[in-house]
């Protein structure tokens, strides 16, 4: 596999089960490392940076949305967006994230417990949560996957908006040719191997 992307651009993972989608998510996202090979995130090759220079970019220049929202459930809504901030070193974090719950439509649920709040709800605080700091990257592995049709449009609505506007690189895997043709590159794979890399008609 040899990929590359550019900055503000969107891009779509799409493939059966068992392709290795997640995997290359991870890879990506200098979650797991490759067994060959190299992946450069911000022009340095992510098997030369430090657990500790990982963490930072996970919190400041790289997020991730899980389609299992991963909230953590004993902290509020506004608690699990000030995640990133207080690893990123942000002034007035409290402020900034009651600002991006406002963004998502959860101000006034702000001090409510992940398990107060419908799963919707809960994956938009993981999408405040994970934009929070303003990253440069976003990875998403299936945003939408446990959400009803209505909901799921909702939050791709919120999804695509917020990365325009921050000029944020979207990188996604979806299941959903609905919300992978909202991206502007479609990548296919099939036993590992990309099958399919190509531009979409937006």
């Amino acid at each position: 596999i040899n990929l590359e992307f550019g900055k503000g651009e969107s891009a779509a993972i799409v493939g059966p089960s068992g392709s290795g989608k997640s995997t290359l998510l991870g890879i990506l996202a200098g979650l797991e490392h490759p067994t060959e090979g190299r992946v450069t995130l911000f022009d340095r090759d992510v098997r030369t940076l430090s657990e500790k220079e990982l963490s930072k970019l996970w919190g400041k220049r790289i997020g991730f949305i899980f389609q299992s929202y991963r909230l953590l459930p004993t902290l509020t809504a506004l608690e699990n967006t000030l995640v990133p901030l207080e690893l990123s070193g942000e002034k007035n974090s409290e402020r900034a994230a009651l600002r991006w719950l406002e963004k998502v439509g959860l101000a006034e649920r702000a001090h409510h417990l992940p398990s107060r709040l419908s799963g919707g709800e809960q994956q938009r605080v993981a999408l405040a949560r994970a934009l929070s700091a303003e990253p440069e990257i976003l990875f998403a592995d299936e945003p939408t996957g446990n959400l009803d049709s209505k909901t799921g449009k909702e939050m791709a609505d919120l999804l695509f908006s917020l990365v325009r506007e921050y000029e944020t690189t979207l990188i996604l895997i979806t299941h959903e040719p609905s919300l992978a043709s909202r991206t502007g590159r479609m990548i296919e794979l099939d036993g590992g191997k990309i099958i399919r890399d190509q531009k979409t008609q937006k």
